[in-house]
């Protein structure tokens, strides 16, 4: 039934319809996911950001929470640890370019701290990808070439 509010963005009763089910089931990651959702919604991005993080604890290979995760940590600044997450999942998961391009999308105003292999790596498989938006991976691209290459006085 949370699911039908939800589609309806019926917020309110979709909200009581999946804190009855987490009562019922606490480890199941679509809830806790569609529960983001609706905070993701109504604008409560701590609330969301803690409900895809569980998600994510509970099934590390859950993509739609992986991407809404990514979601919501690009509007709350912390990148940093969504890389994290995508980046288990990553080694994991075959065929990975859904949630590649939301990586893609996610990272485009990341401001790397300095050089890390896997991303070098990372940025150029995605380059590869065709009918990607090559401009999205060139800011995060260019500041890891100056971390890589240490030309921080440019």
């Amino acid at each position: 039934m949370g699911n039908v509010f939800l589609n309806q963005g019926n917020y309110e009763e979709a909200l009581e319809k999946y804190q009855r089910a987490l009562e019922l089931s606490p480890t199941t990651a679509e809830v806790h996911n569609n529960l983001g959702t609706i905070y993701l919604e109504q604008g409560k991005l701590n609330e969301a950001f803690a409900c895809y993080r569980r998600a994510l604890e509970i099934n590390p290979l859950y993509i739609a929470a992986l991407n809404n995760f990514g979601r919501v940590c690009n509007f709350l600044g912390k990148l940093d640890l969504y890389v994290d997450y995508y980046r288990d999942a990553a080694e994991v998961i075959s065929d990975f370019n859904e949630p590649r391009c939301n990586f893609i999308e996610n990272i485009k105003t990341m401001i790397p701290s300095g050089y890390d292999r896997w991303l070098d790596d990372e940025l150029k498989i995605c380059f590869s990808l065709k009918d990607v938006d090559y401009k999205s991976l060139a800011f995060v691209a260019t500041l890891h070439l100056k971390h890589k290459y240490d030309l921080n006085e440019f």
